[in-house]
C-alpha cells in the first residue's frame, strides 16, 4: 500500500525505475488518458470539481493496474 513516505521515498530516488515498472505505467496512463478522452468515462475528470490528492491518484494507478477493465471504450 502507498504511503505518503513510501511515496515521496520513491518519487526521490535518483535511479532509473526497472523496464517492467516503466511499461506498467505507461499501461495506466494510457487507460487514464482513454478514461478521460471518452465521452461516457469521463464523468469525473470532467464534473466534478474538486481535484483528487496525489495520494488518491496512485491509488486509482493500482486499480487501474491490478484490476481487469470493465467498460466498453
Amino acid at each position: 500500500m502507498p504511503t505518503f513516505a513510501a511515496l515521496s521515498k520513491f518519487l526521490d530516488q535518483d535511479t532509473i525505475p526497472p523496464k517492467t515498472l516503466q511499461r506498467d505505467m505507461e499501461d495506466v496512463m494510457r487507460k487514464f488518458t482513454e478514461i478521460a478522452t471518452t465521452e461516457k468515462l469521463r464523468f469525473g475528470f470532467s464534473t466534478i470539481p474538486q481535484k483528487v490528492a496525489p495520494v488518491e491518484f496512485v491509488y486509482i494507478g493500482q486499480f487501474l493496474l491490478r484490476l481487469p477493465c470493465s467498460y466498453d471504450s
